[in-house]
């Protein structure tokens, strides 16, 4: 049974390379292999082991597009670059383990919609349409 212990090590890596890596293709891949992994092995993790991933490890992935939503000014050049990127696959791969896994990761919704109403309100190309289409099938 997958859950936290050794496995948490892994996935945090993962999202560490997502969020701090300033290379474009290393974080398309670091962001593929974590939701590979999380869409795959989603029910061998118990309830508290996904509560624990979500708040530790995805949704910290997100935090940049809550602060671009908050004060669109501040963004760094590197900051920048994340959202024009990375953002759109990333929500792309979390709106699809929510479609997926739904009945495991209700609890999370609250969270999933935050980051999508933040994403809609970033003026980047394509960001905004490919969320809307996203969550669109998700519904």
């Amino acid at each position: 049974r997958v859950h936290g212990g050794w496995f948490s090590p892994i996935l945090y890596g993962l999202s560490n390379l997502v969020i701090y890596d300033s290379r474009a293709e290393v974080r398309q891949e670091a962001v593929s292999s974590l939701f590979t992994i999380l869409i795959n092995d989603v029910n061998s993790f118990s309830n508290q082991s996904w509560q624990y991933t979500l708040s530790t490890i995805i949704l910290p992935i997100y935090d940049i597009i809550t602060f671009a939503s908050q004060k669109p000014n501040k963004l760094s050049l590197q900051q920048t670059q994340w959202i024009q990127q990375t953002s759109q696959k990333s929500i792309e791969l979390l709106i699809s383990l929510f479609s997926i896994h739904f009945d495991i990761l209700s609890f999370g919704l609250n969270e999933l919609f935050d980051i999508i109403v933040y994403s809609v309100s970033q003026d980047f190309d394509g960001l905004t349409n490919s969320v809307f289409t996203n969550f669109f099938e998700f519904i």
